[in-house]
């Protein structure tokens, strides 16, 4: 493999696994949005978590 193609898929995993940290607060989980924008792209991976629904924490404000 070039370095080409060694740089473009480290930025594709580093963009997949924040967006996977971004999903982890949805509904859709870390794994799929993770899977989603490693295997689509980080683009759609983005807009499928931000139309996913976010998590309904009841337990957590009641705490706070």
């Amino acid at each position: 493999m070039n370095d080409y193609t060694i740089f473009t898929i480290s930025i594709c995993l580093i963009l997949s696994l924040l967006i996977g940290g971004l999903a982890e607060k949805r509904k859709i989980g870390f794994l799929w949005g993770f899977l989603l924008s490693f295997f689509l792209s980080p683009l759609i991976g983005l807009i499928i978590t931000l139309c996913s629904k976010k998590k309904n924490n009841k337990r957590f404000k009641e705490e706070n």
